[in-house]
């Protein structure tokens, strides 16, 4: 199949874009799923971005269904697969977008800002993806899944200590979970 056959294929498929609403990632992700057709469930903690991205995605002729949500909350992060499971049941992709850093010198940092790095970077997608896999199953078309992640993930870099140890285990659990 080429890749004109593949976009095509796409069409009529239910996307889960975790920080889909705002930034030029999710942004972009959401409205590139919908421009090949695909229908999105999409959370993100801009609400203006949220409001926003629905009517872009209307205009391109699929449906979307936006809802805040907070990634770095748990409980937040589990009413929205609540609501993902409530209103579509089956799920063929999920995109887990956010991230981000505080940066600063390691002896700099506390305990508290450890866990927010690790949460933001790399323990939401771990909750996210298990939320996922029973939805991924029930599509029956085995799914895809995307994770963003960073060139911090592979090298040192002065300020991103937590970071990139997040992002470096975002990594290695994707490959790992991939086998």
């Amino acid at each position: 199949m080429g890749l004109l056959e593949a976009h095509r294929a796409m069409a009529g498929k239910t996307a889960v874009v975790v920080g889909g609403a705002a930034g030029h990632l999710g942004r972009g992700t959401t409205l590139g799923l919908a421009r090949e057709g695909v229908n999105i469930v999409c959370c993100d903690n801009d609400r203006d971005g949220l409001a926003a991205i629905v009517a872009d995605v209307e205009a391109l002729g699929v449906t979307i269904d936006a809802s805040f949500a907070d990634v770095t909350d748990p409980a937040s992060l589990d009413a929205f697969y609540d609501r993902v499971e409530a209103s579509v049941g089956g799920v063929d992709i999920l995109v887990n977008v956010p991230g981000g850093v505080n940066r600063s010198l390691f002896d700099k940092t506390t305990r508290d800002s450890h866990a927010r790095d690790i949460r933001l970077n790399y323990g939401y997608v771990v909750d996210s993806c298990h939320r996922a896999l029973p939805l991924l199953r029930k599509s029956g078309n085995g799914g895809a899944i995307v994770n963003f992640t960073t060139i911090e993930a592979h090298r040192g870099a002065a300020t991103f200590a937590v970071y990139a140890g997040a992002k470096a285990a975002l990594v290695t659990f994707a490959r790992t979970w991939a086998l």
